[in-house]
């Protein structure tokens, strides 16, 4: 998920919005290679309060760019709730309960609608 998630990052049209995503997945990639990355520190770049990158997804108003944004949070909160399991936490945070297998098909149609909408530009 993190790989075809950073494919879509370059529909997002600030370069500062596509560096927030690109970082967040960047930290993901890092945990996956069993670098020093907390589920805690993967769950502030996602949901933070002044830099998460789920308030960006709420403040857009462009459909394609709000589907980039949800790739990118499906992709990343997955990863954070991996990290928590690995870090055998007995509670998970509330935004990463539902970051399960289940968010797959909500991926793949985001995903989707990304790669319809990079085909016809």
């Amino acid at each position: 998920m993190l790989d075809l998630a950073a494919e879509t990052v370059p529909l997002l049209t600030k370069p500062e919005e596509r560096a927030a995503a690109l970082r967040v997945l960047e930290r993901c990639r890092q945990w996956l290679a069993g670098q020093d990355v907390s589920g805690a520190e993967l769950l502030e770049m996602l949901d933070g309060e002044t830099d998460g990158i789920t308030h960006r997804e709420e403040e857009t108003t462009d459909g394609t760019e709000r589907a980039v944004w949800n790739c990118v949070i499906d992709a990343a909160a997955y990863t954070a709730r991996l990290a928590y399991e690995a870090e055998h936490c007995r509670f998970l945070p509330e935004p990463l309960e539902l970051a399960d297998a289940s968010v797959l098909p909500h991926f793949e149609a985001c995903y989707g609608e990304c790669k319809r909408r990079d085909h016809y530009e």
